[in-house]
């Protein structure tokens, strides 16, 4: 089963052109993510990783610098923030300043 998933999301990346994709939120897009934890962990691992990131990825995050560190945080809407490493350059470049 775990080669069907990855046949699904090869076929998506055929299908849908990165220019025409929404642009993600993080460095790693969810489609590069769930295909690299199915390849190494399995299905399981890689369907825990889908779900994850379709609570993740919905509008309503927040992006906002650390006035102690100077470092930007992006809090999604289920809660979690993630550091400035793992955000997307699109979604830092248009943060308030």
């Amino acid at each position: 089963m775990k080669w069907l998933l990855l046949a699904l999301i090869k076929f998506y990346w055929l299908v849908y052109p990165e220019s025409s994709r929404r642009k993600c939120l993080f460095k790693e897009t969810c489609s590069n993510k769930i295909y690299r934890i199915t390849k190494t962990s399995g299905l399981i691992a890689g369907l825990k990783t889908f779900y994850n990131r379709l609570q993740q990825c919905k509008p309503g995050y927040a992006v906002f610098k650390s006035p102690t560190t100077g470092k930007w945080y992006l809090k999604s809407i289920s809660g979690d923030l993630y550091e400035q490493e793992e955000i997307s350059e699109n979604i830092l470049k248009n943060a308030p300043r």
